[in-house]
C-alpha cells in the first residue's frame, strides 16, 4: 500500500530527523527538513498527509492546524513537546515544553516536511520561575 510509507514517515519526523548541517559556530534557528518521494498525483498525497496529521503531529499536546489549502499543497501547523532533562543544572526550572511549527508542502510525487521556530518556555510554577531558553538555535 503505498499510503503506509507516507504514514510511516510522518508518525517517525518528530523523533528522527537530522539537523540542517551548518557551521560549527552557527547560531541559527534549529530546524528539521524531510523530504519523502512517492507515485502519488498532488492531490493524493494531500489528502494522505492530511489523514496522517491526526495519527503523528496531532497527537501533540496543543496540536492545531493554523492553515490547511488543498490547491496550494500546503498544510500548516503548531504544537508542543513536554520537555524534562535530567542533564541540566536548574533541572526543574528549565522543565517545561518546546513549541515548534510545522509545515507540510506537497507537490505530484514530493512530500517535505519542515519543522521550525522551536521555542523553548521553562517551568513558570517554582519557586525561583522558570529558565525559558526562548528560540533554539544550533549552538544551545
Amino acid at each position: 500500500m503505498i499510503l503506509r510509507p507516507l504514514l510511516l514517515f510522518l508518525i517517525l519526523a518528530p523523533c528522527g530527523l537530522f539537523a540542517q548541517d551548518l557551521t560549527a559556530d552557527s547560531t541559527s534557528a534549529l530546524s528539521f527538513v524531510r523530504s519523502v518521494n512517492a507515485p502519488r498525483n498532488a492531490v493524493q498525497l494531500f489528502d494522505s498527509a492530511v489523514e496522517a496529521w491526526t495519527w503523528t503531529f496531532g497527537k501533540e499536546p496543543g496540536a492545531k492546524v493554523i492553515r490547511s489549502d488543498r490547491n496550494a499543497g500546503v498544510i500548516e501547523g503548531t504544537a508542543r513537546v513536554n520537555f524534562r532533562s535530567e542533564q541540566l543544572v536548574m533541572r526543574e526550572e528549565s522543565m517545561g515544553t518546546i513549541q515548534y511549527r510545522i509545515m507540510i508542502t506537497v507537490h505530484a510525487g514530493e512530500c517535505r516536511v519542515v519543522i521550525t521556530e522551536l521555542v523553548h518556555s521553562g517551568n513558570r510554577n517554582t519557586q525561583r520561575g522558570g529558565v525559558h531558553l526562548g528560540l533554539l538555535t544550533r549552538s544551545s
